[in-house]
């Protein structure tokens, strides 16, 4: 099969260049709803077609497809690629089922088949020729940002940051903040009504080597830098998607050396002010986790600048910044606990000068009764309580790891946290079982002396109807978790060891497998 003619290629391309009107697709008409449904069940047939053209090409002996159609077919498909629903997904068990449907609606082109298909043509296209990510860059990209107002801070001839002196207009002419006015403009952001054009960003920046971003350095950082630092939180959310890309695979000398490792931080520190629902849990997950790359990137290990930034990130930005005013937001507290176990084990044992604000955070989620009404039995489960409480955990077990010589002062604290949880989420105080791999919450032991008594309750009562299956497994990671707790908590105090005992001895059949692990 040889190459298709140009204008063949060009007129399927053109047809898969998705209409604007999907950037505000909740707020049109029916009628144009319904135009841009068929839209979307017509590119699935495109994109089939592209496909065979593409593995067509991929097998032939004969002629290849250029650099400039490869660079053109992904362009087209990126966009179908890859969305904020399915690239945010990759933070399992952090996730809010409200949240994810924000951001489906943020991506509304994409269908889970459209998706498939655009995967298939991008794993046959070779994206890891830097030949075509070059082309797709300053043929594609730069133009859409050039047309836009640049970036206050950013040179977009070098990439390099703006020294102050090279920002600040004269006074008589606004100053600064009409530059950063200017910037946000709508008439001075045109990129924007490229609908896809962070997906696009992504492709490339997820395929660039450490070799090739010298050479590329200044047609990807205004770009990066201009969606970090937009005010719209989709956006900020592609800005950050992209920047983790990026600092997988960046020489840490060509950030210091163009000063963009200080506006990375810069907007990373912004980006923790974005507390809005729904976009802000995402947003403060990507935030915190890209400052830890980028500290641990650009400082040295055991140096005062690498302590001094991250206790400026948990002390500054989480503790204060953060969890001052979500008291009252539980899907942000999670995003941060979410991203604090890579923070702890960083910082190590320099968390111990944050254990009288960290340890309270972490106990509360175990101790907070279900937001569903109670029920005789155990309390009805709550998902994103449950989701809370794991977290919390998955924070506590490196932090009594890296604060073991200081836990000892928190231990009852924490203990008390870790009983409370365990016998309200997992021991049915009618029958007295635990949940396990094996029964269901409702089934007790086969050898269970009351279970023909007449005085078990009924199934439903003990969990407020049956688990679905993902519910199920997040209660098994909760007992797991707890149990890992509790040998953590006696490993750093032995003199916990005796409480063990005495909670065992007031009720074995509750108490027994919270204990297992611990010799």
């Amino acid at each position: 099969m040889s190459v298709p003619a140009r204008p063949q290629l060009s007129s399927l391309l053109e047809s898969l260049k998705i209409p604007v009107e999907f950037l505000r697709y909740d707020e049109i008409e029916l009628e144009q709803r319904q135009r841009l449904e068929r839209w979307k069940i017509a590119a699935i047939e495109n994109l089939q077609q592209l496909k065979r053209i593409v593995k067509g090409n991929a097998v032939d002996s004969g002629e290849s497809l250029r650099v400039v159609d490869r660079a053109d077919i992904i362009l087209a498909t990126a966009p179908f690629a890859w969305s904020l629903e399915s690239l945010d997904l990759q933070a399992k068990g952090c996730v809010f089922e409200e949240e994810r449907k924000v951001l489906h609606r943020e991506c509304s082109w994409i269908l889970t088949e459209s998706q498939t298909i655009a995967h298939d043509i991008i794993a046959i296209l070779n994206t890891q020729d830097q030949l075509v990510l070059k082309q797709i860059l300053s043929d594609a990209i730069k133009p859409a940002f050039l047309s836009s107002n640049p970036h206050p801070s950013i040179n977009s001839q070098t990439g390099k940051s703006l020294q102050p002196s090279q920002i600040l207009r004269p006074p008589q002419q606004g100053g600064f903040s009409s530059v950063t006015q200017d910037f946000y403009e709508s008439e001075g952001q045109r990129w924007k009504t490229w609908v896809g054009l962070g997906a696009i960003l992504y492709c490339c920046v997820s395929n660039l080597q450490e070799s090739t971003y010298e050479g590329v350095w200044h047609l990807v950082i205004p770009p990066l830098m201009t969606y970090l630092d937009d005010y719209q939180a989709p956006y900020k959310l592609w800005g950050l998607i992209i920047a983790d890309a990026m600092l997988k695979r960046v020489p840490p000398s060509l950030l210091w050396k163009t000063g963009i490792d200080g506006l990375l931080r810069s907007s990373f520190n912004k980006a923790l002010a974005h507390q809005e629902l729904p976009h802000g849990p995402p947003v403060l997950r990507l935030a915190i986790k890209q400052s830890i790359t980028l500290i641990v990137l650009t400082t040295q290990e055991g140096s005062h600048e690498r302590f001094d930034q991250l206790c400026t990130l948990l002390g500054e930005g989480i503790i204060t910044g953060i969890w001052t005013y979500a008291f009252d937001k539980p899907e942000i507290v999670q995003a941060t606990l979410c991203a604090l176990p890579d923070l702890v084990r960083v910082l190590d044992v320099g968390c111990v000068r944050f254990l009288r604000m960290l340890i309270p955070q972490i106990v509360q989620p175990l101790v907070l009764p279900s937001a569903t009404p109670l029920i005789p039995g155990i309390p009805s489960i709550d998902p994103p309580q449950l989701q809370l409480q794991i977290s919390s955990l998955k924070v506590l077990i490196p932090l009594i790891d890296v604060c073991a010589p200081r836990i000892s002062g928190w231990r009852l604290n924490i203990l008390d946290g870790l009983v409370r949880c365990w016998v309200s989420m997992l021991v049915d105080r009618s029958n007295g079982f635990v949940l396990n791999s094996t029964k269901t919450p409702r089934e007790p032991d086969s050898d269970d002396e009351d279970q023909d008594d007449g005085d078990s309750v009924p199934s439903t009562q003990n969990t407020g109807g049956s688990l679905d299956g993902d519910t199920r497994n997040d209660l098994l990671e909760l007992k797991g978790l707890l149990q890992t707790s509790c040998l953590k908590l006696s490993d750093a105090c032995p003199s916990m060891k005796a409480e063990y005992e005495r909670l065992l001895e007031t009720d074995p059949r509750a108490f027994a497998e919270f204990f297992e692990l611990v010799k």
